[in-house]
């Protein structure tokens, strides 16, 4: 019984892993807007965050990215999703990434000018 269980379980975590997917972002990507590679990357984050499904990685180009244009919108993450910054838009591993050079901001700062 316990042996089936554990069994039951490892498939269930190849299924998830086998269904999950990269979802790309980048605010000066000029292609189909779909998030399936670089070229075709989303330019808005929140589109690629509503894609997304359970067991998916967010890869976010160097850009300051808004929720919206209201003062009121916000990023709405999703359980299970994992975003991750710092690419330049070109990058094919995760490890790749760097965040130092490459600075992927989340701002908040909508509707209003900056305040020193």
């Amino acid at each position: 019984m316990q042996k089936k269980l554990l069994l039951l379980l490892f498939s269930i975590a190849i299924a998830i892993t086998a269904y999950s997917k990269t979802i790309y972002v980048d605010i000066d990507a000029k292609g189909g807007n779909n998030g399936n590679n670089w070229n075709n990357a989303y330019t808005d984050l929140q589109d690629a965050i509503s894609a997304s499904k359970d067991g998916d990685e967010i890869w976010v180009a160097e850009g300051v990215y808004l929720p919206g244009t209201k003062t009121t919108d916000y990023f709405r993450m999703k359980s299970g999703v994992s975003l991750y910054g710092g690419f330049a838009g070109g990058e094919t591993a995760r490890n790749q990434q760097n965040p130092l050079e490459n600075k992927s901001v989340l701002s908040g700062e909508i509707g209003s000018a900056a305040k020193d």
